[in-house]
């Protein structure tokens, strides 16, 4: 048998390539997979807490992984939160005030965080501590619309925004699932 190639270089990277996979696959199978949401509330502290006076309604959604051996999993959280909307209609110019458009005026965070969670792997109910770091961009953003139309957006813009780093930590029980059932009366 005759093995053909073009060079030494793309047979090492073709060679590491394949090395890569299996090790990946054998990983792979040797870690849980955790996917799961929440809803969160947000409330105004410190500085932010002066200008803002509702607290904040959003939603995360988080993927990590978990070595089966270890009783940790790393993970990504990403997340969207509304602090507040402002509806109003406006006259689209001062030269045309009997136009009018509608004026939606929304305040944001997105946030994106890694996680360290501590837990044990097995067990229909499975406590955990865990730490999170990342950071929350907030910002404003302001669009007209046709007046009571379609929706269609006729402009907008990024009126302020701002990066903040965040980090925080929490704790709770997820459940695990059941691969037997024994019992006996």
């Amino acid at each position: 048998m005759r093995l053909i190639c073009c060079t030494t270089a793309s047979t090492v990277f073709v060679f590491s390539l394949f090395l890569a996979m299996i090790a990946s696959t054998e990983t792979a199978l040797s870690q849980s997979f955790l996917a799961g949401g929440n809803l969160f509330i947000g409330v105004p502290q410190g500085e932010f807490k002066e200008n803002v006076d509702r607290a904040g309604i959003g939603g995360a959604a988080f993927v990590g992984l978990a070595p089966r051996t270890y009783a940790y999993l790393l993970g990504i959280e990403f997340g969207f939160m509304n602090y507040g909307t402002e509806h109003r209609r406006e006259p689209f110019s001062t030269t045309v005030p009997d136009v009018t458009v509608d004026v939606e005026t929304q305040n944001n965070f997105v946030t994106g965080h890694l996680i360290l969670r501590l837990q044990p792997n097995t067990g229909l109910l499975r406590p955990y501590l865990e730490g999170a770091v990342g950071g929350n961009y907030l910002f404003t953003k302001t669009s007209i619309e046709n007046e009571g139309g379609d929706g269609e957006e006729i402009a907008s813009s990024t009126n302020l925004d701002d990066f903040a780093f965040s980090y925080g930590g929490g704790g709770g029980s997820s459940g695990g699932s059941v691969s037997k059932i024994r019992g006996g009366f």
